[in-house]
């Protein structure tokens, strides 16, 4: 099964991410809070990393979708969807698969709880909790 190559999952945000050939460089990477004087609020920049390993038996094109929601399941963005191809293993049990998604000028309406969740033939594979809050007071 398609799962996290990593003990905490493998969905996290950074401020900007990009790919080399199996590498993943990432800057400003694993925070879950957005600190905000007023809302609505524009993010400017997060990114969406992933990384996957699936088994030989998983190889071939797989449907993707990364939905990005609010606490009343309502679209943050639009979702993205797409093909996803897991290729057969070059060595060992597993492959992995990499996936590195830049949202632009995010509008958050309000303050609450929000959800990055990513499905891969129909199931959710991983869940990324995501809030928006005021700052903390002085000292906090």
């Amino acid at each position: 099964m398609l799962q996290g190559d990593t003990a905490a999952g493998p969905l996290r945000i950074g401020e900007a991410a990009n790919q080399q050939e199996a590498k993943i460089n990432a800057l400003g990477l694993g925070w879950d809070t957005i600190y905000a004087a007023s809302v609505p609020v524009t993010h400017p920049t997060l990114t969406v990393v992933a990384k996957l390993r699936a088994s030989a038996a998983e190889a071939g094109e797989k449907d993707m979708a990364v939905h990005f929601i609010d606490a009343d399941w309502r679209n943050v963005v639009p979702s993205i969807t797409g093909k996803l191809a897991v290729p057969v293993p070059r060595t060992g049990a597993s492959s992995s698969i990499n996936l590195v998604l830049a949202l632009n000028g995010v509008r958050f309406e309000a303050y609450g709880d929000y959800s990055i969740n990513l499905v891969i033939s129909g199931e959710e594979r991983a869940s990324l909790p995501l809030h928006v809050a005021p700052p903390p007071p002085p000292g906090a």
